[in-house]
């Protein structure tokens, strides 16, 4: 070929397809093109050849454009493989079709997706990158909080791309389709108004919708009127676009609900490339073109997909077995059978029969297939488990059904393939999913929002496209739908798969959205639906039970499985499954638990026999209530028409035996759970509802079983609040009242009456439990005791508290069951018992107003019976808690068949999985406890509302506590027959008060003044001396501002006398926190002030020291100032409240704070921290070299002391008594007081110690002492007298020095006339910083100058000669000297400047009254 057109070839590639070729590579393309003599009709043939090389280059190497040499040439060998292999299928033989068909097998790949590696979207390089996280079935926590942001990630940037989201460039700013998607954590500083949300719809708070993206979560309103919404299934953990109104209430008011756009499998393609390790395929060895051309040459190949394949009925093996006759005649044998569970008609139990049977299961299909060679040699035979199958649990994805179950189906069939679900199946081009859930009714009972029917009126299309674009199989929440945190990227659908199988016992149907077909094949083993898949042209064929072959014609009849058969009306039989306590009543014959004994009838009980009580007639009497039920049903045409119900009985307690009904223990559970509730289950598989007369306790266990059964149980018993578990017990609901505590706390509240105290007790407490229970009553003061338990436990405490002496009249019991113990009450706590009784209460959810079905049941009821019975007789036996549950199950059942369901279905447990406690919630039944008679988010029915709270029906229990006697109007009856209720609150006790004469308020107050007068004292003392030595050592502000807050804390102790208030509480705490601040930041400001002039590594100036004392104090003003505003904050805030408390004896009131508000933590937070600081404090004055600077001991016992205080406060008040405030105030006080005296006090006996020293020094060395000898005196005076002395103080005067500076402070050193100096040099002591003073005595004879610091004083001389005073630059020198050196008395100044040296020398010389020459003359001395 010319040159020109070989780069006419290689425009084609770079310009249209973007690839630019490798030298090698068009070296090659170019021999390749002449060889094949491409162009000799012209362009247009070689155009359409390099680019059909370019695309099956770009599919095999995920976009790439760089054209090498190998890939090259592995895609044109690809390319000649599927041109060599083009066949006319319709002209060849049924030999060669078979042996095509089997070719093409290799071509189906079938996926296992716990090998599937995880790629996530980044945001950041805008691709799929594959994650590195390991696959392993017990993921991190990190792992799991990846998964919804990882599927929030996908959609947004699908949605992002799409035209009417994606942001316009700035030529198209005015881009009216732009719709800007607004983050939610961006509503927070906007304006009310409109905006556009995407997020997951979640739920923060029951019974609120909440909106949840990457950044924060926002509150739904549904309120306001319709919502408009897309075509979908709105639930929990669903992505969704929302449009509506940002509220001032902080919520959201929904207008329209969408689900996100979506985008077909060949837009994914276009932006990201193919990647077939995303599905999970291995690396294709032939490209895209190739194995579409295969895929339409082989326009025979099929894939048939069945569900509920039941191996264990036989009428499912019999069409099997038709289904492969009719394959078996013909040429065209589907390439695959996708087999797909449940494989057995009821779940598998995990025990040694089910093994072996579900294991004889597979062994009777290998054997079946096994019959048609030309089937299993051909086609692939691919299982796909279901829920109830082994080893699945309720996690998904499921493993493959175990190796141990088809050893023979490996043997016999070698195109068998066990896999996932869901299963992945490639097929050349094609990528198919399976997944077998009940999808259609999860998601359709999990809707916040009812579908859109008007927009479509088909549930699969809103299941369908649901799925779609949420590009997930299961978008609901984990607890409706378990997942494997690893694995839930094999659950995605990004890119779009050709073909989703969503394999449900819903209807069958197909469809198709953007480009994926979406179908359900039905249930083979109900109705013989099944479906086959043509790859070559994407076409879906339903078939329906009849299929006809002969003569290689085959005929399908494309009916579909489901609405022929429920528009048909069938009559069939349901059973509803009755469990009591049948083993009280003698003469029934019994099968395991199930009671034989065709039917209970009238008459075995007397209308007496009600008034007795016993167990043995109430369980008669609610039997013939629920066979009134039952009776009603049937003979209602509009409910369940075509249907009769009948009953079986179940024990839950065994059979009958003498004497078992004086010692019946009422809680069975371990025969119910373990024996019965498998009968229910396994046996009697007829059974599809059941409604129990258990205990609590045995209803857990039976509740438990028959929700795995997938069985639903109404109880009229059980009332614990442990069975309003939906996660433990969903097929469960009851018409009794929650355990009485929630209607019980609701009515209380109601009343405005509130709960002092809750105690939890076991069934057999001890007596030291009831001891301890007592002292708490009498504790709290309480007046009304609820009891929430059995009868037993009920008549257990009753005798317990009588016996204790708290029944009277100051209490009144109340309870949701009677005291009447299942046994002998006389032999179990004597005849003083039944004095107890009287005035117990029963709180139970009678119903004050009639339902207009109410006496139209009891009189149905009657005449059931034999005799009239009355309200009471219903009311306390129950009898229409067990009416309403037959009657509200058939409603529920009905509206299944409403929905288009066949009576058959229903009888046959096929409904089941539909029928959990959300499907009886509200069923518009007008029933006789509610009208209509609905049931809460937990299952338990709502009774206690509107006017019912007024309701109050009394009854006095006799004697023995058998019989009650009805009072005509509404009498209270109390203890002893008496009609006045108990006084509200507690009794008129004496109140305990510290008052100002009692013994711990003088106390309090001697202590008080005591602390105020110790403060006041030091704080004048310190204001005194100020100047000296002892006091200087410590500063004075700060000395003074730890008194002020000792004064503070000692004052806030007047909180504690007299009563207490909330201000006072409020007060005396403030108080408190202001005087341990003002006590702490002091200490921590000049220990940090002292460090800070120490640690300099040289000798700080004068302007240097001032600026680091302004710093501490300026510091301590700061802390105290955030003190007092953490402390007026919470004064404003806090809830302060004085509590009551009484003993036997007394009464007395504590402090309690309410709730504890932000500023609470603050201050307490701030108290911490100022301890911390005073603890850093202590290390860091133990850092201080000099030793009179270190006061590290003094702080580590001051931290100490504060710490052990407070822990003895929080221990003292913890233990309540009259007396706690008193001792915490003493505490207090001690603390303060002890750590006031080892900072302050010390201080000030220091310089009362230094004061009598100098007085003493003074008073000696004041005294000149005049000795006159003898001979002197008599030569003077002639006579001989008595030597006298004359004590004598003469003109004392000092004057303190460098008066010019600021602070009077000079630096100074000294040398003592001492040889051992080993600190310092040549005698030399360390620098340091005091004050200067020159005195005199005795008119000047005595003089000398002293340098003074903080810890000691150096004096030097000047009285006599030998000493000298030199100034030298800033420097100034005093010595005075002797014959040796090392005894010279000497002192070294150094100041600032030159002239503060020149002026200090000034000062000395004037004091002495010396004549200095001229300063020019003088040299410097």
């Amino acid at each position: 070929m010319s040159t020109l057109q070989f780069k006419k070839s290689l425009q084609i590639l770079s310009k249209k397809h973007g690839l630019s070729l490798r030298a090698d590579a068009a070296k090659y393309l170019k021999q390749l093109i002449e060889e094949s003599d491409l162009g000799a009709d012209g362009d247009a043939e070689l155009a359409s050849a390099l680019s059909a090389i370019a695309v099956a280059y770009q599919q095999a190497n995920s976009g790439a454009c760089i054209v090498t040499l190998d890939e090259l040439t592995h895609v044109v060998e690809s390319l000649r493989d599927s041109f060599s292999r083009r066949e006319d299928v319709n002209e060849n033989s049924a030999a060669n079709i078979l042996k095509r068909t089997r070719e093409m097998a290799a071509m189906l790949v079938v996926i296992d997706l716990f090998k599937v590696h995880k790629f996530d979207y980044s945001t950041v390089e805008r691709a799929f990158i594959r994650s590195n996280e390991p696959l392993q079935l017990h993921a991190s926590a990190s792992i799991q909080a990846n998964i919804l942001r990882g599927r929030f990630d996908i959609i947004k940037q699908r949605i992002l791309r799409n035209e009417h989201f994606r942001p316009p460039s700035f030529a198209a700013a005015s881009n009216v389709d732009y719709y800007e998607i607004t983050p939610i954590k961006n509503l927070s500083g906007c304006k009310p108004g409109s905006y556009l949300l995407l997020g997951m719809l979640t739920q923060m708070e029951e019974g609120k919708h909440h909106l949840e993206d990457v950044g924060s979560f926002i509150e739904l309103e549904f309120n306001h009127g319709a919502v408009a919404r897309t075509v979908g299934l709105f639930t929990h953990n669903c992505f969704v676009l929302i449009e509506g109104e940002y509220t001032d209430r902080k919520t959201f008011a929904v207008n329209m609900m969408g689900m996100p756009p979506n985008e077909t499998r060949q837009q994914t393609l276009s932006t990201f490339g193919y990647n077939p390790n995303i599905f999970g395929v291995p690396r294709e060895t032939n490209s895209v073109v190739a194995l579409e051309k295969m895929e339409k040459e082989a326009a025979h190949i099929s894939i048939v997909f069945m569900s509920d394949v039941w191996l264990d009925d036989p009428k499912v093996m019999a069409k099997l077995r038709l289904l492969f006759e009719g394959y078996s005649e013909r040429a065209f044998i589907p390439l695959a059978f996708v087999l797909i569970g449940n494989f057995a008609s009821k779940p598998y139990i995990y025990n040694g029969a089910d093994y072996q049977e579900y294991k004889d299961l597979f062994k009777s299909l290998a054997d079946l297939i096994h019959e048609f060679p030309a089937i299993y040699k051909t086609s692939r035979f691919i299982f796909v488990p279901g829920p109830g199958d082994p080893w699945a649990g309720n996690m998904i994805p499921r493993p493959p059904i175990p190796d141990v179950f088809l050893q023979r189906i490996r043997a016999k069939i070698p195109g068998a393939v066990v896999t996932s679900n869901p299963a992945r199946i490639k097929y050349c081009s094609q990528e198919i999913v399976v997944f077998r859930e009940d999808l259609m009714s999860k998601m359709r009972r999990n809707c916040i929002i009812p579908p859109d029917e008007e927009q479509e009126p088909e549930l699969k299309e809103h299941l369908a496209r649901t799925i779609i674009q949420q590009s997930h199989l299961s978008p609901m929440p984990l607890e409706v739908q378990p997942r494997l945190a690893s694995f839930d990227h094999t659950l995605r659908l990004y890119p779009l798969p050709h073909l989703i199988v969503l394999a449900d016992k819903y209807d069958s149907y197909q469809t198709e959205y953007e480009g994926t077909l979406c179908m359900n094949p039905g249930s083979f083993g109900n109705q013989g639906c099944f479906m086959t898949y043509s790859p070559s042209d994407g076409e879906l064929e339903s078939f329906w039970n009849r299929i006809h072959f002969g003569n290689n014609t085959y005929v399908s009849e494309n009916l579909r499985c489901k609405s022929e058969m429920s528009a048909k009306a069938s009559t069939a039989n349901i059973t509803i499954g009755l469990i009591s306590w049948y083993c009280l009543i003698p003469n029934l014959e019994m099968d395991g638990s199930y009671i034989t004994t065709p039917n209970i009838s009238a008459g075995l009980f007397s209308y007496a026999d009600i008034q007795i009580g016993g167990f043995d007639a109430w369980t008669y009497f609610v039997d013939v209530g629920i066979q009134a039920a039952v009776e009603s049903i049937n003979r209602d045409e509009s409910l369940l028409p075509g249907i009769h119900i009948n009953i079986k009985r179940f024990s839950d307690c065994g059979s009958w035996k003498p004497g078992l009904l004086d010692a019946w223990p009422i809680s069975t559970g371990g025969f119910a759970s373990t024996v019965m509730a498998h009968d229910i289950v396994d046996k009697h598989q007829d059974v599809i509802g059941v409604v129990g007369m258990e205990t609590s306790s045995t209803t857990r266990g039976s509740a438990s079983v028959l929700s795995i059964g997938q069985i639903p149980y109404c109880s009229g018993a059980a009332a614990s609040p442990r069975l309003s578990n939906k996660i433990k017990f969903p097929y469960f609901w009851r018409t009794i009242s929650h355990a009485g505590y929630l209607d019980i706390l609701h009515t209380l509240q109601h009343h405005s009456i509130s709960i002092q105290e809750q105690f939890s007790l076991s069934k057999t407490a001890t007596a030291g439990i009831h001891d301890h229970l007592a002292l708490a009553l009498n504790k709290i003061s309480a007046r009304y005791i609820i009891i929430l338990g059995d009868i037993d436990f009920t008549a257990e405490f009753i005798n317990a508290m009588g016996e204790r002496g708290l029944i009277d009249k100051f209490h009144v019991y109340i309870g949701d069951n009677v005291p009447w113990p299942s046994q002998n009450a006389k032999l179990l706590y004597g005849e003083k018992y039944f004095s107890y009784l009287k005035g117990f209460i029963q709180f139970s959810g009678f119903i004050s107003e009639r339902t207009k079905n109410y006496y139209r049941s009891m009189a149905e009821v009657s005449e059931k019976l034999g005799y009239n019975i009355t309200e009471l007789d219903i009311d306390y036996n129950n009898i229409f808690q067990f009416y309403d549950c037959v009657k509200t199950m058939a409603h529920g059942m009905n509206s299944l068949l409403q929905d288009g369901a066949s009576p058959a279905m229903l009888a046959a447990r096929q409904l089941n999985y539909e029928m959990d406690y959300k499907q009886f919630r509200n069923t518009g039944y007008s029933g006789n406890l509610g009208d209509p008679l609905t049931f809460d988010e937990k299952g338990d029915i709502r009774i206690y509302s509107g006017d019912e709270y007024k309701n109050v029906i009394f009854a006095e229990l006799d004697a023995g506590g058998l019989e009650f006697t009805m009072y005509n109007e509404s009498v209270p009856i109390f203890f002893d027959g008496g009609t006045i209720p108990p006084r509200e609150g507690p009794p008129m006790l004496p109140h305990y008060v510290y008052a100002y004469g009692s013994l711990e308020g003088i106390c309090l107050i001697v202590l008080i003044i005591l602390g105020v007068a110790t403060a006041s004292f030091s704080a004048v003392v310190l204001c005194l001396f100020r100047t000296h030595r002892t006091i200087r050592s410590s500063p004075v502000p700060e000395m003074l501002t730890l008194s002020a807050g000792c004064i503070v804390i000692v004052v806030a102790l007047l909180g504690y006398v007299g009563p207490s208030t909330a201000k006072s509480c409020s007060l005396r705490v403030l108080f408190i926190f202001f005087g341990f601040t003002l006590f702490a930041t002091p200490l921590i400001a000049k220990t940090a002030k002292i460090w800070a002039l120490a640690a300099a590594d040289r000798r700080l100036k004068e302007t240097e020291a001032r600026r680091i004392a302004f710093v501490s104090r300026a510091a301590n003003c700061f802390v105290a100032a955030i003190a007092m505003t953490i402390g007026l904050c919470w004064i404003a805030q806090v809830q302060m409240s004085v509590r009551s408390f009484d003993t036997p004896e007394l009464g007395y009131a504590r402090c309690v704070e309410s709730s504890a508000s932000a500023s609470s933590y603050a201050l307490y937070a701030f108290a911490v921290i100022l301890l911390l600081g005073l603890c850093a404090s202590s290390i860091l004055s133990g850092t201080i070299k000099a030793a009179e600077y270190n006061e590290s001991t003094m702080l580590g016992l001051v931290v100490y002391i504060f710490s052990f205080g407070a822990y003895l406060v929080k221990i003292i008040s913890g233990s309540s008594n009259e007396r706690t405030d008193f001792f915490m105030a003493v505490i207090i006080w001690t603390i303060i007081m002890t750590v006031f005296s080892m900072v302050v006090l010390t201080r000030l006996y220091a310089l009362f110690s230094e004061r009598q020293s100098t007085a003493r020094f003074l008073m000696h060395a004041s005294h000149a002492v005049k000795v006159m000898t003898t001979a002197e005196a008599s030569s003077r005076k002639g006579a001989t007298k008595p030597i006298s002395v004359t004590p004598v103080v003469r003109d004392y005067n000092f004057k303190e020095l460098c008066s010019q500076l600021e602070s009077r402070l000079v630096t100074f050193r000294t040398r003592t006339p001492s040889k051992l100096c080993p600190s310092s040099w040549w005698g030399w002591s360390a620098w340091a910083q005091g004050r200067l003073s020159v005195h005199e005595i005795d008119k000047g004879r005595r003089k000398w100058i002293e340098f003074e610091s903080v810890d000691s004083s150096h004096s030097v001389g000047v009285s006599e000669t030998g000493w000298s005073v030199t100034r030298h630059a800033s420097f100034v020198y005093f010595a005075r000297t002797s014959r040796h050196f090392m005894q010279q008395n000497c002192a070294e100044i150094e100041f600032g400047t030159d002239e503060d040296a020149e002026v200090l020398l000034l000062e000395v010389v004037a004091f002495l009254g010396l004549t200095l020459p001229d300063p020019k003359n003088r040299d410097n001395k």
